[in-house]
Parts: structure tokens; C-alpha cells; sequence
């Protein structure tokens, strides 16, 4: 009993492929391939499962072998008039069984009990709508009425009636035995356990599982019904595979089902991962398809839920504009041009084409993003003239989402999803669902030290500013992250305005740092102000190194003023800790991946006391390496200036033994690869030291200059004369 309340739990949640062995439908339904049966060993018949291209991969027991029927093989006249003995067979669609029993895994008698008391329970849209045919009669009730339904007494009764069916009734008859009951209604199952056959995988090809085979070894010729027990592409499907057991088989499974996938638009083509820095746009693309027995739906339901991740904002305006086209095929859709577009206006028939939901990950259905079809059957395009979709038919939906400070800087990225809801009955509207599609968004960051040349641990006192390749300034929030890595390695980041309140979270397991999120770029217009109020530091700078000790006071006005002027560039400025030198990490930076190389600038604005300003800017760029295949972010490679490219990534342990700067240093570039930051030191040099007393001491310099001055001069006179006597005594 709980085995069976087990199993019919997962058929809530999970996709069922049914194997039903019915002879008459056998060359309609299933692909399968015979190999010669060995008289004398007619105890092993196996059933292969072969995955397609695309599929995930198979798992141990995914599948169950259930014996409905059983019986004895009959040799049959092949078309051309020879006879061949069943054992000896290599086609087994000539073949068939005779003399049906039940099968030892299938309550035969509560099974005839419970299809009996359909004729009573079953009402259209209720519990079992597969039992109704296309006129919307009760298919159970027809065979009350003509007195047949009573006529079933046996196995073979049931067999025979069985094989006159079409697909719809027959996946509502298996879907009955697994879920239904004596009573007619859903119930325990009736199926039994004992002596059912699970399934072994073997994987031949580990990445996209194309030829991954799972197997079945059953020891009797019979019916079989195959039960999907797993988590499987193919969620809530019901598959139409009908097959006789009567030597070894195999089956390929088919895309029953449509496929969703998510791409990102980039230059170089649709990826499933890219760089990009807050305050970026970033173009998705969601391509789905439609099954191979759209034709037989009178309505079809889909629905895209795509799901942003937290660091991502939805957008829907003039120059970011949300698209959705359809396209005649796979081929046509390798164009855009080919596709007709589809907007959100009511059809000819008054109904909308589709709606567009943006709610949040808090609502029922957790998605940022859902544009829901009642009825693809019944599109039209701007005009209100008719689109006409099949089987054939892709949907491509484009849309943008804008970078926000939310991004994280993991190496996990930012993952962003989408899966699709469809109708999987042609006899009825329940629906299913795809697996999820995920692309992933990587934002950047930066960890920079301040040092002086005597100062190799750490010069506090100095401020920067950060422009990227077009001249215009980062604008930044500063606060405290924690992070945390859980037992499984995930890496969880929490931000707080306040230190305090940080330090408070973090517990004994977090870690605190500081950070500048950024939050975004000045526009053409704050740029110039914020060059001006830049250019303002440095004169009121200047002013309070050229004023009296009474005026540097804190209550003087030239220091009144030179806070005053930090205080307007505090939201651009990155300031290095006076105990050790840290400047804050920078959150939210993009990375060109490709042949795209992002390049940004720091300049020094507020200089340490006693050192001297860099000499122009500090240049730095940075290239992200994604996969295409999965979207994984597989190495950073930064530079400074013509310094040598330094490159983040995951080293393999050879790499890391034989590192040219040594095992520290290569755990040190995969620790900053995981936390998404790049490295870097920024070094002033020491100034000369010279006495500083105010107006005093600039006097005393004079002064020294003048003397020395006179002194070389009283020098060269003397030597002249000198060389004057020598010649006139000469």
C-alpha cells in the first residue's frame, strides 16, 4: 500500500512513459528492433529505453516494468506468404499473442471492477477524461450500453477491447491502472509490486547523453506497462508508446513534449552566459517548440515562466521593447526576419493573442516574467489576420533586463530561468511542465590596496575615482557584505548599511568586508559636474596646504572648505582605510568576454600626504572566458597598465604545484576567482622630505638657497683670479 500511495504521489509531479503491449496497435505506436530469440533460453527478453539528444541523463530505476497480460506466442503469415517460427524472429510486428491471462504484477478482477464503475463516476473534465472520444461521449458508457463492458469476464476480454482503441483511451487506461481503483475512482493503484522489474542505465556519452541507454530484463513474454519513476525532461507528459514483448526490443523515446531553451543575445552570437556590469542592459531569448500531436488539441495552453535572478530588473520601454514571433520551423527561426510578429491586441475573435504578467519571486507561480497563450489555436498578428501554427511552429519571445546593485559577484553568477507550461492531454485541459532552461550573468569586482613605496603593508589616506572606457564616473553605495559558504560550498551574500549591523549577522561563520556597490554611471551632464567638483578638490586642496595652522584648524575655512569639497564627491569616491591601506571592494563591474576587453580607469584624486600623485591614471581591463556549452564562467584575465595579464581561474592541482609564483599565490587567484574579484596594488611613491612649518620654514629654505648660492660664487671668483695670475707671472 504505500508503495502504491508512493507511486501515485510521483505521478503528480513527474512524467510517465507507458509501454502497453497490445497487438494491434504494436506497428502504429513503437519503433523497436528484434534480434533472434534463442529457443532453449527464452528467458531473457529485454527492453532497451534509448534517450534522444537533448534529454537528461537517465538514472538506476527510472523505469518499472509492469505484466499486465501474459501469454503464448503466435506465429503469424507474413505478407509475401512465408511462415517463420516466433522464436527465430527478427520483425516482431508480424507476430503477436494468444491464450491471455493476466499478468502476475495487475489486479485483473478489481481492474474489470473498476472500468465497470466508470460507466457511473466518469463525467467529462472529472477524473478520467481520456475515456471520452471526440464527440464527447463516454467511450465506458458506449460499451454499457451495447452490453459489452458486462461481457468482460477475463484478460483477454479486456485485450480485445483494448486493441480497438486510439491512443488518447489507452493513456487514460494507463494512467487508471496505475492511479484508479475497484471503485473507479483514484485510489491506491492497481498495480502490484512484487516481482515488478526496475531498470539499469549505462551512460555512453557524458555530455549530452544522446546515447545514454536504460534496460529492462523481463523474464516472460507478455504486456508490459512501463512506468517513469524518476524526474524526467518529459514532466506530466503522457507518451503514446504501445509495444509487444515477445523477444528483445528496443525503443527510442520521443520529444513528445515541447522544449523551452534560454539563450542571451551577445556580438558573437545567442550564449548561455555573459558579463555585464550594473546599470547594463541584457538581452534573453526564450525559443520553444510545440509536440508532435499539437494537431490532435482543440486548444492548446502555454505559458512562459521565466524567472530573473535578483540582480536583474525586468524592462519593457521603446528602446528595450518585449517581442514575441513565431516562426514555420526550426530553419525559419535561424532568421529573425522569417518570423511574424505577435502582439498583445485582441485576435479577431476578441480574445488577446497573449498577456504579460511581472509580478515577483513572492507571487504564486515564482516568476518575474509570464506571457501566458490561452489558446495558440487561435493567434493572430497585427493585421487580426489568422497565424496558423503546428507541430512545426517555434516561439522565440526576446526581452531585456537591466543590471541592478542587487547583482552578486560569485562565481556562480546570476542565474536566470525559464521553464514552460503546456497542455499535455488532448482530452482535457491539465497541463505540464518543462524543465527549467538557465542562463547565467556574471558582474565583476575589484579588490584594491592602497601602498607606498615605504609603506609596502598599507597607505591609508588616499581617494580615487572610477572611469570607465567613455570618461564617465562610477557612482557608488557604500555598505557591509557577509558571506557565508554553506556545507555544500554555495556562497551567500547579505548586505547592511550599517557595520554593526553586519558584524551582528555574521555570527562565527560569516565574513565582513566592506564594500562600494556600484549603483551606476553618471550621464553626459553629471559627468562634466562631477570633473568640475573634482577640479574643485584640488584647488580648496591646494588653498589648505598654502594656509596657516590656524586655518588648517578644524574650525578653520580652509579646512571647513576642503571637507566640504570631499563631501560632494563622496558618492564617486573610493577612499583607502587609514590603519591598512584597503580601499572598499567594488561591486558591479562588467568584464568584455570574446573578443570585447572592458577597460576602466582610476584616478587619483585625493593624494596621502608626503607622496606623490600617479602619474595620469591607473589603467586597468579585464575579459571574462564563458563556456558556451553551459554558461560557466571559466576564467578572468586582468591587467594593469603593460604589466603582465594575470589570469583568476580554477587551477587544476599540477597547476597549482608547479605555479611560477608559488602554491600561495595560485590559491590566492582561484580564492578571488570564486568571489569574482580581480586583484591589485596601487603604489605612490614617497616625497622628498623637506621641513614644513608654514611661512617660517618656507624662509629658512630661502634663505639656505641664497647662502649656498653665495657661497659657490665666492668660489668661482677665487678661482679666477687664481687662473689670472698664473698667466700674467707666465
Amino acid at each position: 500500500m504505500k508503495l502504491a500511495k508512493q507511486k501515485f504521489v510521483r505521478l503528480l509531479t513527474c512524467a510517465l512513459v507507458f509501454l502497453l503491449a497490445l497487438t494491434a496497435a504494436v506497428p502504429a505506436f513503437a519503433a523497436k528492433e528484434g534480434t533472434p530469440v534463442d529457443k532453449e533460453n527464452q528467458q531473457n527478453r529485454t527492453i532497451t529505453i534509448k534517450n534522444n539528444k537533448g534529454l537528461p541523463a537517465m538514472t538506476p530505476n527510472q523505469f518499472t516494468a509492469y505484466q499486465i497480460f501474459t501469454g503464448t506466442p503466435k506465429e503469424e503469415t507474413e505478407p509475401h506468404g512465408n511462415t517463420q517460427n516466433v522464436w527465430e524472429a527478427t520483425n516482431w510486428n508480424n507476430y503477436s499473442l494468444a491464450d491471455i491471462q493476466w499478468g502476475k504484477n495487475i489486479k485483473g478482477d478489481d481492474l474489470l471492477l473498476g472500468l465497470k464503475a466508470l460507466q457511473s463516476d466518469v463525467k467529462e473534465g472529472t477524473a478520467w477524461p481520456g475515456f471520452f472520444d471526440a464527440t464527447g461521449d463516454n467511450i465506458i458508457k458506449k460499451y454499457l450500453n451495447s452490453n459489452k463492458l458486462e461481457e468482460l469476464k477475463s484478460a483477454a476480454d479486456l485485450a480485445a477491447l483494448l486493441g480497438n482503441q486510439k491512443n488518447a483511451f489507452l493513456q487514460e487506461f494507463s494512467r487508471f491502472v496505475v492511479e484508479g481503483s475497484s471503485t473507479g475512482v483514484k485510489g491506491e493503484g492497481l498495480l502490484k509490486e512484487d516481482g515488478a522489474k526496475k531498470s539499469e542505465v549505462t551512460y555512453k556519452d557524458s555530455d549530452n547523453h544522446e546515447n545514454d541507454e536504460s534496460s529492462i530484463t523481463v523474464d516472460e513474454t507478455g504486456y508490459y506497462l512501463i512506468v517513469e519513476n524518476g524526474t524526467h525532461i518529459q514532466n506530466d507528459a503522457v507518451s503514446e508508446y504501445i509495444l509487444a514483448v515477445l523477444g528483445d526490443q528496443v525503443i527510442n523515446l520521443k520529444a513528445t513534449v515541447p522544449q523551452v531553451d534560454k539563450y542571451i543575445i551577445t556580438d558573437g552570437g545567442d550564449k548561455k552566459g555573459d558579463a555585464a556590469g550594473v546599470g547594463d542592459y541584457v538581452q534573453f531569448k526564450l525559443t520553444a517548440t510545440l509536440p508532435e500531436n499539437f494537431a490532435d488539441f482543440t486548444s492548446y495552453k502555454y505559458v512562459f515562466h521565466d524567472t530573473l535572478s535578483k540582480g536583474l530588473k525586468y524592462v519593457n520601454d521603446n528602446s528595450h521593447p518585449l517581442q514575441v514571433r513565431v516562426y514555420a520551423d526550426k530553419d525559419a527561426a535561424a532568421n529573425p526576419e522569417n518570423g511574424t510578429l505577435i502582439n498583445e491586441k485582441k485576435t479577431a475573435e476578441g480574445g488577446a493573442n497573449y498577456t504579460v504578467s511581472t509580478g515577483g519571486t513572492e507571487d504564486p507561480n515564482p516568476c518575474n516574467l509570464e506571457i501566458s497563450f490561452d489558446n495558440l489555436k487561435t493567434l493572430s498578428n497585427e493585421d487580426t489576420v489568422a497565424i496558423e501554427v503546428t507541430s512545426t511552429s517555434v516561439f522565440v519571445v526576446t526581452y531585456y533586463a537591466q543590471v541592478t546593485k542587487e547583482a552578486v559577484l560569485i562565481n556562480a553568477g546570476n542565474p536566470n530561468t525559464v521553464l514552460l507550461e503546456y497542455s499535455n492531454n488532448p482530452n482535457s485541459n491539465t497541463t505540464g511542465k518543462t524543465k527549467e532552461s538557465t542562463v547565467y550573468v556574471y558582474a565583476l569586482g575589484l579588490d584594491l590596496k592602497k601602498i607606498g613605496s615605504d609603506k609596502p603593508d598599507g597607505l591609508g589616506g588616499a581617494g580615487f575615482v572610477l572611469k570607465d572606457n567613455g570618461g564617465n564616473y562610477a557612482i557608488f553605495e557604500n555598505q557591509w557584505v557577509v558571506n557565508k559558504t554553506a556545507e555544500d560550498g554555495t556562497v551567500t551574500q547579505t548586505f547592511y548599511d550599517s557595520k554593526e549591523a553586519a558584524v551582528a549577522a555574521a555570527g562565527e561563520d560569516g565574513k565582513v568586508d566592506q564594500v562600494c556597490r556600484l549603483t551606476g554611471w553618471t550621464s553626459a551632464e553629471t559627468t562634466t559636474n562631477v570633473a568640475n567638483l573634482i577640479k574643485e578638490y584640488k584647488e580648496k586642496k591646494k588653498a589648505f596646504d598654502n594656509a596657516t595652522n590656524e586655518e588648517r584648524e578644524p574650525e578653520g575655512t580652509a579646512y571647513t572648505n576642503l571637507q566640504k569639497a570631499k563631501d560632494d564627491l563622496k558618492q564617486y569616491l573610493l577612499l583607502s582605510d587609514e590603519s591598512n591601506g584597503d580601499i572598499p571592494d567594488v561591486y558591479g563591474i562588467n568584464a568584455g568576454i570574446g573578443a570585447e576587453v572592458a577597460k576602466y580607469a582610476l584616478e587619483e584624486v585625493i593624494v596621502p600626504d608626503g607622496y606623490n600623485s600617479l602619474k595620469g591614471d591607473f589603467d586597468i581591463s579585464v575579459q571574462a572566458e564563458i563556456d558556451d556549452n553551459n554558461g560557466s564562467l571559466k576564467s578572468v584575465t586582468y591587467k594593469h597598465g603593460t604589466e603582465a595579464e594575470v589570469v583568476y581561474k580554477i587551477y587544476s592541482q599540477d597547476e597549482i604545484s608547479n605555479f611560477p609564483g608559488g602554491e600561495t599565490a595560485a590559491k590566492n587567484l582561484i580564492a578571488h576567482f570564486e568571489a569574482g574579484l580581480v586583484q591589485d596594488s596601487i603604489e605612490n611613491q614617497r616625497a622628498p622630505i623637506l621641513p614644513f612649518t608654514g611661512g617660517v620654514g618656507r624662509l629658512i629654505i630661502y634663505a639656505l638657497g641664497i647662502a649656498l648660492i653665495a657661497g659657490v660664487a665666492v668660489h668661482l671668483t677665487i678661482v679666477f683670479k687664481k687662473r689670472k695670475r698664473v698667466k700674467e707671472n707666465a
